[in-house]
């Protein structure tokens, strides 16, 4: 865990780049990749920017890049198969600032709960009633906080289609069944966090709730998947997806291609960056 989030290594990252000659554009969403001759020609953002660049690496959901280029930049039958593999669960997440002076330890570990241990490898499976019957909590560290914590996070796996019947709505304009479902599902979990961390409503100064909505809309993640494509080691092929694409200067990464986690995700830009620097390249530099 980092203490005081997680943005310090988006900041590092970002200094490096800068540090390298580049330039980051936070804040710009794309909505457009114009194709020419096999290539890309520009990409386009929502401010009206455009780019250009002799190569181009994409981190987004392959599903989510489909919707971006021009209808028949890749085959019928590439395109089916990026849309027929499924994806990782997703998670309802609750996010809790709590009170000054509350007595909450900080735990410097994640926890875990669940409602029995038979339920250990279907923590995805969902339930309404049920709902839910496991989660992971984290106090995350703070330079601010001695012994006592001052938020908590919980992250609830839960598959989209819970939340299927909404997917046509976006964030701020739910409708209010979803709304209420939401509240519910959020008692809910209350209920259960106090069974590990007890008098945890009283102690909050505020509670917020996301679902695979959410995530969704915020990350352009396909059905809100937190890991990306589903692996199915009986089926390698299915989900794998090459680096290089039939784009002569598109690339791909991310959790989707080759790896996926921390750890994965990190292994696969290097992979990916080698495709323009050469093999092992990257990797013989690594202490």
């Amino acid at each position: 865990m980092f203490v005081d989030g997680s943005q310090q290594m988006a900041n590092a990252l970002m200094e490096s780049i800068i540090n390298a000659g580049g330039k980051v554009c936070a804040g710009e969403t794309v909505k457009e990749i114009n194709v020419e001759n096999k290539e890309i020609s520009s990409v386009v953002t929502d401010n009206g920017n455009r780019f250009k660049a002799d190569m181009y690496i994409s981190a987004i959901h392959p599903c989510s890049l489909l919707d971006l280029l021009p209808p028949g930049t890749f085959q019928k039958a590439y395109c089916k198969r990026l849309q027929s593999i499924p994806n990782s669960y997703s998670a309802f997440s609750v996010y809790i600032g709590l009170k000054d002076g509350t007595a909450i330890p900080f735990v410097n570990h994640t926890r875990y709960f669940m409602q029995s241990a038979d339920v250990m490898w279907k923590l995805y499976d969902y339930n309404e009633e049920e709902f839910p019957s496991g989660f992971l909590c984290i106090t995350p560290p703070s330079s601010k906080i001695g012994k006592y914590a001052d938020r908590i996070t919980v992250t609830c796996p839960m598959p989209f289609s819970a939340v299927a019947k909404w997917a046509d709505s976006r964030t701020g304009h739910r409708p209010v069944e979803y709304k209420e479902w939401k509240a519910r599902m959020l008692s809910q979990v209350l209920d259960k966090l106090e069974l590990m961390i007890p008098g945890v409503r009283n102690d909050a100064e505020f509670i917020i709730a996301s679902s695979p909505l959410t995530i969704r809309d915020y990350y352009a993640v396909k059905e809100g998947s937190m890991y990306g494509y589903m692996y199915d080691c009986t089926d390698m092929a299915l989900s794998y997806i090459p680096m290089a694409t039939k784009l002569r200067n598109l690339l791909l990464t991310g959790q989707n291609v080759f790896l996926h986690g921390m750890c994965g995700v990190s292994l696969t830009a290097i992979k990916t960056a080698e495709c323009l620097t050469g093999r092992g390249s990257i990797v013989s530099k690594i202490p």
